[in-house]
């Protein structure tokens, strides 16, 4: 509901608007845990009288402001509030910013039970933003602007309800199996979580910007300088429970645990400086653009805000750190071109040729906060092997023990020792602390990629135009996918094993699967080492390509009477070829991706040649004469997305291929492998993604005001194409399961709904 004017005639106007959007969304699937709130219970049941839904909302106030202070000066400023609301409580009767009622419980995802899920969100966003204009003369201009953004979230996944379960431990069941005993699958999706939430995140992020420009422009040229800066804070704090641990189940046994210091926080800042020139400059048919920018980006950990205020059994005493430099800064001069030409001078006709050099952003987040000492910590451990002996959920080992442990130690239980990085639990690691000194300043050190393309634009008819280009997206160095590769400088390829497994025979898999897949897992002589993880530029390991290409064409009429059509489509693919690099590191697989014990990988995965993917794009707008009824839609259709398939096997199953078990691996456990990769064995979904979205309007007039009311229709043919999938892909003996529930959709779409929009002009 917006509301505008002036306060003083010229002089201030004012903007007001109040928006609440409330959507609702069943999460397919999914039930109530009959077991819910019950201490005494560890399995899950279904409560079938209660669905899972998903709520979401907003309320949103906006107040701007802009003033003539003088007749060469302009401000303006606003600000913008809003509140998320997601989820509800758990019980009918407690209050939250949603609340339930008896016929639904909340849902979050298709993995998670409502009990276990951080589905419930109650932030608060705050934008505020100023800006200043002033045309000194008539050439030249003078801008200036400034927005902070302050923002509580949870990282994702959400908060923790006002009435949810945090004093009981949570576990994730593997097995969608059926239970002989109670004819009740032990979890309806493959790793699914119950019981209790495990964690939930407690965040807050503060990006700041500012600007200063100034431009002149002349009847050939149109130049501008300027200034940009920007301050970004982030703080996290992963809240845990009590307990610090997290169970998981494989047919209702304890297989492994899962460990974490208390209640981590991290505070990270990120800052950046630029300048830059353009100018663009027109001479008979030919216009040219150019620019040139410098850029100087570094970051920070002050010292409050990083590791724990909190003890427990892990850490007798509160974690800190001093304030810890990150990167000490990256310096770059990144050039951009572009050139028009009118090829007959009749303005039907135009070549257009584009070339720049583009950075990635400076953010809290990757090599920026890598040296931060609270990020170098290790603080969990996932899945240590746990055998319950006693069948007593409870962990009969010494936890602060990181050795193996069983009752020929004198411990109940039997616990797997830890391994590699693990064994640095509850300090700096040995792996992550060093980082390339080389990858934190310097020249031209910072993710970047470049790119090109051509374009020729040409009238077809009156009114009617095509423009079709082709395009080019290349990163080199430090820029390909990440660009940084992770050595661990204790093992070496010689330091793993193969073994080979035969894929399940499913039609769903590439060429129906019973292919062969090679994996590698490090050896029992390795797997004792600490890591000694060293992050390095990639190409100082060998040659590395990725680039993406394509071609794309757009139609435009704009027809008599006001009809306006648009046509377009895009095809094109990426190829990344890394194998150069593969065998040099100290896996041989992909190097960005660090093995931890028994975590295995195959060593197929280092070229991806994606096939070519078009997507398709339309819209259509008309004004009916006489009603000034409005009719407007689009259309788009885009590839399948492509699929995962996690094959959980026993490690039974591995010892027989391997000759032995993986280090520091149970025969009771399990281990996930992936089935697809991103070559040979690369599977699509079976559908496109296409939709048609419809808005109607009709502008009603009563003198000088006017109220424009109408609706829009989204997913007007009630598409239904999946949205997320399950991507565990369950074992049984001769896959008599055929992988359970893999590629179940997990979600889809949003289906038919109808918005109403009125809006009054005064």
């Amino acid at each position: 509901m917006p509301a505008s004017g002036p306060i003083k005639r010229d002089r201030l106007w004012f903007f007001g608007s109040y928006r609440k959007l409330d959507t609702s969304t069943t999460v397919e699937g999914i039930v109530a845990n009959a077991n819910a709130f019950n201490a005494s219970s560890w399995r899950w049941a279904p409560d079938d009288s209660l669905a899972a839904r998903q709520l979401q909302g907003r309320t949103m106030y906006i107040g701007r402001l802009a003033a003539q202070v003088s007749p060469k000066h302009r401000v303006t400023f606003s600000h913008e509030y809003q509140l998320r609301c997601e989820g509800s409580p758990l019980k009918v009767e407690t209050d939250g910013c949603h609340t339930r009622d008896a016929g639904w419980i909340p849902g979050t995802n298709a993995t998670t039970s409502p009990e276990a899920g951080t589905n419930y969100f109650d932030f608060p966003y705050y934008l505020t933003q100023g800006t200043w204009s002033a045309p000194m003369t008539n050439r030249l201009l003078f801008e200036a602007g400034l927005s902070r953004f302050s923002y509580y979230h949870a990282g994702g996944p959400g908060q923790l309800p006002p009435d949810g379960i945090f004093d009981l431990i949570s576990v994730t069941e593997q097995s969608t199996a059926i239970d002989p005993a109670t004819g009740i699958r032990y979890s309806p999706r493959a790793n699914y979580i119950y019981r209790a939430v495990p964690t939930y995140n407690d965040n807050y992020g503060n990006p700041n910007h500012w600007r200063a420009s100034a431009s002149y422009v002349t009847g050939a040229h149109n130049m501008k300088v300027g200034y940009q800066g920007s301050w970004l804070i982030a703080k996290s704090r992963v809240v845990t429970p009590e307990s610090l641990v997290q169970y998981r189940f494989n047919l209702g046994v304890p297989n492994a645990f899962t460990f974490r210091l208390p209640d981590w926080q991290q505070n990270d800042h990120t800052k950046v400086a630029a300048l830059y020139v353009q100018d663009t400059w027109t001479t008979g048919r030919l216009t040219v653009a150019g620019a040139l920018r410098y850029d100087r980006a570094w970051s920070y950990s002050p010292a409050d805000g990083n590791g724990t205020t909190k003890t427990s059994i892990f850490n007798s005493s509160p974690i800190t750190f001093p304030e810890a430099a990150g990167v000490s800064a990256y310096n770059d001069l990144t050039p951009r071109i572009g050139i028009a030409y009118d090829v007959f001078g009749n303005g039907k006709t135009a070549i257009k040729f584009n070339f720049g050099h583009y950075l990635d952003a400076a953010t809290n987040d990757s090599i920026y906060t890598q040296n931060n000492p609270a990020n170098k910590t290790v603080r969990i451990v996932n899945n240590r092997s746990w055998a319950d002996n006693d069948r007593d959920y409870v962990i009969d080992c010494n936890l602060t023990n990181f050795g193996a442990q069983s009752p020929a130690t004198g411990s109940v239980d039997t616990c797997g020792a830890l391994t590699n990085e693990d064994l640095n639990f509850g300090r700096e690691g040995t792996n992550v602390t060093r980082v390339d000194p080389n990858l934190l300043s310097g020249w031209g050190v910072r993710q970047s990629d470049w790119q090109w393309g051509i374009n020729l634009q040409q009238e077809l008819l009156p009114r009617v135009s095509l423009e079709i280009g082709y395009n080019r997206r290349w990163w080199t160095g430090p820029s390909a996918s990440d660009g940084f590769v992770t050595d661990d400088l204790a093992r070496a390829p010689s330091d793993y094993e193969a073994f080979t497994l035969t894929a399940p025979t499913d039609p769903r898999l590439p060429g129906g699967g019973g292919y062969p897949m090679t994996f590698y897992t490090q050896s029992n002589a390795a797997g004792p080492r600490a890591a000694q993880n060293f992050i390095t530029r990639e190409d100082n390991y060998g040659n590395l390509k990725e680039y993406w290409h394509g071609i794309d064409w757009t139609v435009n009429a704009r027809l008599r009477n006001g009809l306006f059509l648009q046509l377009g489509a895009g095809t094109g693919r990426k190829i990344i070829d890394r194998c150069d690099t593969v065998t040099k590191v100290d896996q041989p697989t992909i190097p960005t991706n660090v093995i931890t014990a028994p975590g295995l990988q195959q060593g197929t995965a280092c070229y991806s040649k994606e096939p070519w993917q078009t997507n398709l794009r339309g819209l259509a707008s008309y004004t009916l004469p006489k009603i000034d009824v409005r009719l407007s839609g689009t259309f788009r259709s885009q590839t399948p997305d492509s699929r995962l398939a996690t094959w959980v096997v026993p490690n039974t199953l591995i010892q027989s291929a391997l000759g032995h078990l993986p280090f520091g691996a149970l025969a009771t456990g399990t281990t996930s492998l992936a089935l697809l990769d991103l070559d040979e064995h690369r599977l699509y979904a079976d559908n496109r993604r296409s939709q048609v979205d419809l808005r109607v309007a009709k502008l009603f007039r009563f003198g000088r005001n006017r109220l424009d009311a109408g609706f829009d229709i989204g997913n007007l043919f009630n598409t239904n194409y999946a949205t997320g999938y399950d991507n565990t892909y369950q074992y049984t003996v001769g896959n008599t399961s055929q992988g359970g529930t893999w590629n179940n959709p997990t979600s889809v779409i949003t289906a038919r709904f109808l918005r109403w929009n009125v809006t009054v002009d005064f």
